[in-house]
């Protein structure tokens, strides 16, 4: 599949897509108890940018190279 609606293993609700060629997951959306969540990944399945709400209702945003090696910035 390109694109995948369904539920995490706690419950929430999950939109992933696909690469077409590997299969891979490229982008992932889902909701958590503290809001909503988006990641984004690389050709290599590594995560390089992150969005979400932390335990406070605060958004972080991280980037970070395909070695890990990056930055996270916080609305606090």
């Amino acid at each position: 599949p390109l694109v995948r609606l369904g539920a995490t293993g706690d419950g929430n609700g999950s939109v992933e897509t696909y690469a077409q060629k590997t299969g891979d997951s490229l982008i992932r959306m889902t909701s958590t108890d503290d809001g909503g969540s988006l990641r984004v990944f690389n050709k290599t399945a590594d995560i390089i940018v992150s969005l979400h709400a932390d335990a406070y209702g605060n958004g972080e945003v991280g980037a970070v190279n395909r070695k890990g090696k990056g930055r996270k910035l916080s609305s606090q």
